[in-house]
């Protein structure tokens, strides 16, 4: 981590009272910067508005929109991003400080606003040119209706399931939920092509909505390729798709070639989608 703030001053800790801290109340966002800009902004901004009000945290998103403007400016007054280069912003937001217990008051407690500035991971061209290798994991999903689709801060899921791994040729793992169907990924969303058609797993009992998810959904409305949006994506399926990705904020589109035995190309929907997302997310 490079910098930090919290509630827009320079700060490097937060309470051991914090309710983010003890229960995982809250939420994040992760946001490419390049060129001098935060890519999809509005959508990260709107999905973090968004939860915010499903989980009845007062958050004001013009205010935070300030702060990262803000953040951003003295970050590279001090040299810590080239105005042509790329980092990664890590915006958390907790209910605050509050006591013991489940319980929350809406009056009593103030939601804690932090930013954290990352050097970009530079991932190598090859990934997303010539295909990834994935693998299935063992850990599933927790379905929660609830809070299906939130990216809050409790990600135990995925932590425990990309540590079921160590083989660096594998770069992201598909999860499940207790039925058998396809999720997401670790740190990513899942589009299959089938007959021309862009597949990918609904997410109303489990899973996080992605930034880039929805935004290659409205791409492809808007070049007239046909969506479909599937609760009951399992394996077979998967097996006989035509081409396969992963896609997220930050990396964009990978194209999947490996899984186990079975190999795909890089096909031609999935070189059209990385088209659309060119210029919101790295070349």
């Amino acid at each position: 981590m490079k910098k930090s703030w919290v509630n827009g001053a320079e700060c490097h800790s937060v309470s051991l009272s914090d309710r983010g801290l003890a229960y995982g109340d809250g939420l994040f966002e992760t946001i490419l910067y390049e060129s001098g800009s935060l890519r999809l902004l509005e959508q990260h901004l709107n999905r973090l508005g968004s939860g915010a009000n499903q989980l009845r945290l007062p958050l004001v998103i013009e205010t935070l929109q300030d702060e990262l403007q803000d953040f951003l400016r003295q970050a590279c007054q001090e040299g810590l991003i080239a105005s042509s280069g790329k980092a990664i912003l890590k915006v958390i937001v907790s209910r605050g400080v509050g006591g013991r217990g489940y319980s929350f008051s809406e009056s009593n407690t103030t939601p804690q606003r932090a930013v954290l500035l990352f050097d970009h991971p530079g991932y190598p061209t090859s990934y997303r040119e010539g295909g990834i290798q994935i693998r299935i994991c063992d850990t599933p999903v927790s379905v929660n209706p609830a809070i299906a689709g939130l990216k809050h801060l409790n990600r135990l899921d995925s932590v425990m399931a990309r540590n079921e791994w160590n083989n660096p040729d594998i770069k992201e793992g598909l999860m499940l939920d207790e039925r058998g169907g396809i999720i997401e990924g670790t740190m990513s969303n899942l589009f299959i092509v089938r007959d021309n058609t862009l597949c990918t797993p609904g997410l109303r009992r489990a899973g996080v909505a992605g930034v880039m998810r929805s935004y290659i959904l409205d791409m492809a409305n808007q070049h007239q390729v046909e969506t479909s949006i599937s609760d009951n994506i399992c394996i077979e399926q998967l097996y006989e798709a035509d081409e396969v990705f992963v896609c997220n904020s930050i990396f964009g589109i990978w194209p999947v070639t490996l899984l186990e035995s079975k190999r795909w190309s890089v096909g031609s929907l999935t070189k059209a989608a990385q088209s659309w997302i060119r210029g919101v997310c790295g070349d």
